[in-house]
């Protein structure tokens, strides 16, 4: 059985006169019954002085159903969202067309529109934080479904349809400031990056940007999913220009790949200067890697050779500016690698940086206090490992060092240090 609402039209005496509502539906009236039912379906007979109790500015229609839009419903649960602890009451998942997201949306929100959702996961929060979600008007329980059968929070959840040809919504949710119009250049993320960078980018660029060399370059060391990076490329200044580019690098093809994809899908595939798929090897040489070639091999006529190795200064000095051509000078304003650790390099790293450049490094400790299996300990820092070997170089300060715990509660040891700055 379906519900459906009617109004009686203008001076209609007979209740078989009214119709269903449709959107845009001017409501006048003078007479009215409450209810009348068939066996087939049940409808209401509205008069237009009770819609104030639903806060309409009109009818929707969808399918066999005409749908009253409960506006203090809305507000309501849009204040508790907002009202929620961070980040939590930050994160509003819009999963609108593009064309809809933009002519009005709930701040602070982001859209992925649903079509592209399963390739966009990388971009969600983190699991362990609850959400709040725009359903698009045929997905209707379905999208919230999807993301909660792989094991995403969304307690918040709203349908287009209860918003779809609403303005007098819209203007209510505007005047609360919980919405706005002809969305503007501001944007927000789902996820946040590691808590050392999250922490410590203002103040490092702060710092940098005495130099007046924007945009400030970043290389990243074993990028992963490129979620650091894509945050970091977010940035921008008071006047929205973007403070960084960037040079992404990772062993794994499927990374560097997932890397260019978030980029791309915020709109930042510009300030992603090249992800490059190399591998360091076990004496401490770069090696890259051919696309397609996992036993990083080249033909050379009908026979294979392994491709060269070079040394760590070498290979980002000589091998990646040939490979830039030159789009980016040699030595970085920062480098970040986050959950990477290859020992064989990280002497070398402070050559790489610009005078007045930063190093972040975060990654699992074996401490004595904490317990877990992976990743081993041989690839694990060891207590004061990185104070011991930065705190011995000639012009390096180390600026934090401290430890830290990732989602599941394991230990990581995140640092920083700063290059001396040239007289």
């Amino acid at each position: 059985m379906s519900l459906a609402f009617y109004v009686f039209p203008e001076h209609s005496t007979q209740q078989q006169s009214g119709r269903a509502i449709l959107p845009g539906d001017k409501l006048i009236g003078q007479s009215c019954n409450k209810h009348i039912a068939q066996s087939t379906w049940r409808g209401c007979w509205l008069h237009p002085k009770h819609l104030w109790k639903f806060g309409l500015s009109s009818f929707l229609r969808t399918g066999t159903c005409d749908t009253l839009v409960d506006t203090p419903r809305i507000v309501s649960l849009l204040k508790q969202w907002r009202a929620y602890g961070l980040p939590s009451n930050r994160l509003f998942l819009d999963l609108r067309s593009e064309s809809a997201y933009h002519a009005h949306r709930i701040l602070p929100s982001t859209n992925i529109p649903m079509p592209g959702l399963e390739y966009r996961c990388s971009e969600l929060p983190a699991k362990q934080w609850p959400f709040a979600i725009m359903e698009p008007l045929d997905h209707r329980g379905t999208a919230s479904q999807w993301l909660t059968d792989r094991g995403w929070n969304c307690r918040w959840i709203f349908w287009e349809g209860d918003f779809i040809h609403n303005a007098e919504l819209w203007n209510d949710l505007q005047t609360l400031g919980l919405a706005e119009d002809n969305a503007s250049n501001q944007s927000w993320l789902l996820f946040t990056p590691c808590p050392i960078l999250e922490t410590s980018i203002d103040l490092i660029e702060t710092d940098l940007r005495k130099f007046n060399r924007e945009p400030l370059s970043c290389l990243d060391i074993g990028c992963g999913s490129g979620r650091d990076l894509a945050w970091l490329l977010a940035r921008k200044t008071e006047t929205n220009v973007p403070i960084w580019q960037a040079v992404a690098i990772d062993s794994s093809e499927g990374a560097v790949q997932r890397t260019r994809i978030i980029c791309k899908n915020m709109a930042m595939a510009n300030q992603l200067i090249s992800g490059i798929n190399a591998k360091v090897l076990v004496n401490g040489d770069w090696r890259l890697v051919e696309k397609g070639n996992p036993g990083l091999a080249v033909k050379d006529g009908q026979t294979k050779r392994l491709m060269p190795g070079y040394p760590t200064l070498q290979f980002f000095t000589q091998e990646i500016q040939r490979l830039l051509n030159h789009q980016i000078p040699p030595q970085y304003d920062m480098i970040i690698t986050i959950r990477f650790l290859a020992r064989s390099i990280l002497p070398q790293l402070p050559q790489l940086l610009k005078p007045g450049g930063f190093l972040i490094i975060s990654h699992f400790v074996d401490h004595e206090d904490y317990t877990y299996d992976q990743p081993r300990p041989e690839h694990r820092l060891q207590v004061d490992e990185l104070a011991n070997l930065y705190g011995s170089m000639p012009g390096i300060n180390i600026i934090v060092d401290k430890l830290e715990h990732v989602e599941d509660g394991r230990p990581v040891n995140s640092f920083i240090i700063r290059k001396d700055r040239e007289a």
